[in-house]
C-alpha cells in the first residue's frame, strides 16, 4: 500500500505559551506515525489550506524554511523507495528524514563530546553526574535525535523516571541537565529547533544539593 504523509498543526496538546507543535504524519497500511519538526506556532498563525506559518507569525520565514524542507525530503524518500521497490519502515522514515551528518544530529553525540570536551573544567562530581545522566537518557531511549525532543517527549522522560523511582530532586536534576545542554546546542548552530523546555516549568523541589558547582554554573552560563 502506498506511503503518504501530510503536515499539520497538533490541536490535542498546547504548549504553556499556548503555541502547538507542527508535526508530520506517515501513514501506512492504515497505520500512521507522528513526527515533530521543531516548530511551534500559535493556532491563529497556522494556514491549514496552505500547510504553512502565516506572515503575522515573526519568524514566518524561517519557521516556512524548516517545513519546506521536511516536506520535500518526505516527498523524496517515498518517492525513492517506491520506485526502488523497498521496503519503508517508520524507522528508516524518521533515519532518512531527519539525518544531516547522523552524528551532528544526535543529541547523545552532541551531550558526551560537550562532556569530554570541558571536562576539566567541571568538578569530578560534575563530570561523573553528566556521565550517569547521559546513560539514564539511554536507557530512557537507545537513540535520541534533536528533532525528537518536544514537549511531549521530555513529559514522556519525565514520567519514565518517576515510574523508575527516581527521587524528586534526581529528577529536577536531571531535567535541569537536559535542558542546559539543548540551549548549548543551540547557542553553538548543532540544532536550529527551538527549546521545549522553554514552554516547561520545571518543578523546583528541596532536598540534596544539586551536583552543579559554582565554577560548573559558569560553564553552562
Amino acid at each position: 500500500m502506498k506511503t503518504t504523509f501530510t503536515i499539520f498543526l497538533r490541536s490535542d496538546k498546547s504548549n504553556s505559551d499556548k503555541t502547538n507543535t507542527i508535526s508530520l504524519r506517515v501513514t501506512k497500511n492504515r497505520k500512521s506515525k507522528l513526527f515533530s519538526l521543531g516548530v511551534f506556532v500559535l493556532p491563529k498563525d497556522w494556514s491549514e489550506k496552505r500547510r504553512l506559518v502565516k506572515t503575522s507569525d515573526v519568524q514566518f520565514e524561517r519557521k516556512n524554511k524548516i517545513i519546506n524542507k521536511y516536506s520535500t525530503r518526505a516527498e523524496n524518500i517515498i518517492s525513492d523507495y517506491f520506485l526502488n521497490d523497498k521496503v519503508l519502515s517508520f524507522e528508516e522514515f524518521n533515519f532518512q528524514l531527519f539525518k544531516e551528518s547522523s552524528n551532528s544530529n544526535c543529541f547523545y553525540t552532541f551531550m558526551s563530546e560537550e562532556i569530554e570536551k570541558d571536562k576539566d573544567k567541571f568538578s569530578k562530581s560534575a563530570y561523573d553526574g553528566y556521565k550517569s545522566n547521559l546513560n539514564v537518557f539511554k536507557n530512557f531511549k537507545k537513540e535520541l535525535y534533536f528533532n525528537e525532543i518536544d514537549v511531549t517527549f521530555i513529559r514522556s522522560f519525565e514520567n519514565f523516571l518517576i515510574r523508575e523511582a527516581y527521587a524528586p530532586t534526581t529528577i529536577e536534576k536531571m531535567l535541569k541537565t537536559f535542558k542546559s545542554f539543548i540551549n548549548r546546542a543551540i547557542e553553538s548552530g548543532t540544532t536550529k529547533n527551538e527549546n521545549p523546555f522553554d514552554k516547561i516549568k520545571i518543578k523546583r523541589t528541596t532536598g540534596n544539593r544539586a551536583y552543579l558547582n559554582l565554577q560548573d554554573l559558569k560553564t553552562f552560563g
